[in-house]
C-alpha cells in the first residue's frame, strides 16, 4: 500500500534494488547502462527512475542509477545516459565513454538553453559556462533523447540523432481516487 511518494531517500531505495536486483538475476550478456541523474524528482523520476526501473525489473537491461561523480564509471557498462548533466566532469566521463567505446546518450526534456527571464533556473542556464558545457555534451554524445518534436526540431543543430521519447509515468505510483458519483470510464489525477 506504500506509494513511491512515501520513501523517505527514493534515490538510496532505488540504488538498494538495483543492487538487490544485480546481485540475484543479472545475466552475463544483458546490456549494462549507467545513468546519471540530475534531479530526483520531477523529470528524475519519469525519465530516468521509472524507464530504469522498469527495465531492470523486465530484466531488458541492468541500468545503476547515479547522482554524482565520485566513483569511476564501472569499465564493463555498455551505455551511458546523461539526463541533463552540464559539468565538466560529466564531459570528462564522456569523453572517457567515447575513448573506451562505449555508447553515450544525452537526456533533455526541457530547452534549457532557452528559457524565459521569469524562470528561476534562467541566470543558472545563462552562465555562459554552462551553457558552453550543454553544447559540448550535445554535440560530443552520440545521440540525445528528448520529450517533444519541437524540442527535438530546436537541438538538431547540434547532433543529428536526436529520439523523441515520450515521459514514461508508472501507473503503480498514480494516486487515483474516484467518488460514487464519477464516471467509472474517468480517472481524476
Amino acid at each position: 500500500s506504500k506509494t513511491l511518494w512515501s520513501i523517505p531517500d527514493m534515490h538510496a531505495h532505488t540504488v538498494k534494488n538495483a543492487e538487490r536486483y544485480k546481485k540475484k538475476w543479472q545475466k552475463p550478456d544483458i546490456l549494462k547502462i549507467v545513468m546519471y541523474v540530475a534531479d530526483t524528482t520531477g523529470c528524475g523520476l519519469y525519465r530516468v527512475f521509472q524507464p530504469a526501473q522498469l527495465m531492470n525489473e523486465t530484466g531488458l537491461a541492468f541500468i545503476e542509477v547515479r547522482d554524482s561523480y565520485a566513483e569511476e564509471p564501472p569499465l564493463n557498462t555498455d551505455l551511458f545516459i546523461f539526463q541533463r548533466q552540464l559539468s565538466s566532469m560529466a564531459i570528462e566521463v564522456l569523453r572517457w565513454a567515447k575513448e573506451t567505446g562505449k555508447a553515450t546518450i544525452y537526456e533533455l526534456d526541457d530547452q534549457v538553453l532557452r528559457l524565459s527571464p521569469a524562470n528561476t533556473a534562467y541566470d543558472y542556464y545563462k552562465n555562459p559556462d554552462t551553457r558552453k558545457n550543454i553544447e559540448i555534451m550535445l554535440s560530443e554524445v552520440d545521440a540525445i533523447t528528448v520529450s517533444t518534436e519541437n524540442l527535438k526540431e530546436e537541438l538538431s543543430k547540434y547532433n543529428k540523432n536526436i529520439f523523441v521519447v515520450p515521459n514514461y509515468l508508472d501507473i503503480r505510483y498514480w494516486h487515483i481516487k474516484r467518488t460514487e458519483k464519477e464516471d467509472k470510464d474517468e480517472i481524476i489525477f
